[in-house]
């Protein structure tokens, strides 16, 4: 899909019960622009392999899923990673990775410096972050906003519970003195 085919299919999307899916941000807290000659190994705020994942959703779920960008963070063109790559899927199925232009995925945010022509994408397939012309054609994925709360380990729900209980027994015992 072009980027304004993208969007528009996650904005339209009802699935689960749930009508408010959107494509994945990015959040370049760094320059506007893209400058590839500045680190696009180490990772940064925007493009190259090994983005913060706080600034990008894509990224994130890349290195939550326990992915490597294909270049380690030594600013050397080379050697590649062992074991780079989508290797680990997690519970997502059909996720292209076998080399081709089709396994980038577009982001929902546009290009600052270009935004009437160009917007962010991740490509999976190497875990390299840049931007794209709206008018290419890439994939989408589309997330939402949980809505549920985490869950609490039961080790911190017996330490709650216990300090509670021990609360409640010096609460007693002032009554008595």
């Amino acid at each position: 899909m072009t980027w304004a085919a993208a969007d528009a299919w996650a904005a339209g999307l009802s699935y689960g019960g749930f009508n408010d899916w959107r494509l994945p941000a990015t959040f370049n807290s760094g320059p506007a622009s893209c400058d590839y000659n500045n680190g696009i190994f180490h990772g940064g705020t925007a493009c190259g392999y090994n983005i913060d994942p706080a600034t990008s959703e894509l990224a994130s779920l890349y290195a939550e899923l326990g992915n490597k960008a294909r270049y380690a963070t030594n600013d050397i063109y080379g050697p590649e990673q062992a074991g780079w790559g989508f290797a680990h899927a997690g519970p997502f199925v059909n996720v292209p990775t076998d080399g081709s232009p089709t396994n980038t995925y577009w982001s929902g945010t546009e290009y600052e410096p270009r935004p009437d022509s160009y917007a962010w994408i991740f490509r999976v397939q190497d875990g390299l972050q840049s931007y794209e012309g709206k008018q290419d054609t890439n994939f989408a994925w589309a997330l939402r906003d949980g809505d549920v709360a985490p869950v609490p380990l039961p080790a911190a729900a017996w330490l709650l519970l216990s300090g509670l209980g021990g609360l409640g027994f010096l609460g007693r015992r002032r009554k008595a003195a």
